[in-house]
């Protein structure tokens, strides 16, 4: 169940020692679960996207299990999901910056969770929505332009 993640570093310069901190992959709909409580509660409680969010979630306590509902879609190709997620984001009043903020937040989200290949699909799905939308929206999703 749990893969384990080993990191190498230099104890006085001299002695190579090993911390080890056990994270398991993204699995089931219980780490789908805790991927997006965990993010989402990062979400409503930054200062530049959690307004964004909060203005659009009517009530969180519904659209939570959408969420769920979505990342199991995508990851697992199993599930409940049908909807369509550009529609409910096209209105939203976002820039370049508030992308770049969703993607800090869900990268820090995952990495302290998990790790795995799954882990890694949630990652490079997260950054292919946020590049989409981007576009979708007319801003460029290319750093430093």
């Amino acid at each position: 169940m749990y893969g384990a993640r080993f990191r190498w570093y230099r104890s006085n310069g001299k002695t190579p020692t090993v911390s080890q901190s056990v994270l398991s992959d993204i699995e089931d709909e219980a780490s789908i679960k805790l991927l997006v409580d965990t993010f989402y509660q990062k979400v409503r409680e930054d200062g530049l996207i959690g307004p964004v969010f909060d203005q659009a979630v009517q009530d969180w306590d519904k659209h939570m299990p959408t969420m769920y509902a979505f990342w199991t879609h995508l990851l697992f190709r199993r599930g409940e999901y049908s909807g369509n997620p550009w529609a409910k984001h096209a209105p939203l009043d976002v820039e370049k910056e508030h992308f770049q903020r969703w993607l800090i937040l869900f990268r820090e989200t995952v990495s302290e969770l998990f790790d795995g290949p799954v882990s890694q699909q949630a990652l490079a799905a997260a950054q292919s929505i946020a590049h989409s939308f981007q576009i979708r929206k007319g801003i460029n999703p290319y750093p430093n332009d």
